[in-house]
């Protein structure tokens, strides 16, 4: 038996759920590594500030450091930014595919179509929620038989 793996050929397959998920997820996880970043960076430069130097050399060496630091500051916060961005969009999809889904049999069953099965990928969320209604469907087919 040649089982074809599903894919999913939309990027945005539910988008007021998608862009909802996606505000909430830059809110609460983007929003606070960059205040963060502004924090850990004021603080750093605070210190310098108020650290008496009196040898110039040591001094510019500080400032190098420094100038280093926010550097691999700022490209972590690009890193985590851009692995969030693709864990993010893995998520959104093992939610909103599935609704997708049950929206579109649904629909397909007010159209006066046969009511279908819900078929879902090997990773989505919802699959107990797909076998109770898969069993429903089961049932009603059978009573209308």
């Amino acid at each position: 038996m040649n089982m074809k793996k599903k894919i999913r050929k939309k990027i945005f397959v539910n988008f007021p759920i998608q862009y909802k998920i996606a505000a909430l997820t830059i809110v609460g996880i983007v929003l606070p590594t960059a205040i963060m970043f502004v924090l850990l960076a004021a603080i750093i430069s605070t210190l310098i500030q108020t650290t008496q130097v009196s040898d110039e050399l040591v001094y510019s060496a500080l400032m190098f450091i420094t100038n280093k630091i926010y550097v691999i500051l700022g490209f972590g916060f690009c890193g985590i930014i851009l692995l969030f961005a693709a864990w993010s969009s893995i998520f959104m999809h093992r939610i909103t595919g599935p609704l997708y889904r049950f929206e579109k049999i649904l629909d397909d069953f007010l159209n006066s179509q046969d009511l279908q099965e819900v078929k879902f990928r090997k990773h989505d969320y919802y699959s107990s929620l797909a076998e109770k209604f898969n069993k429903t469907v089961e049932k009603i087919k059978n009573k209308t038989n």
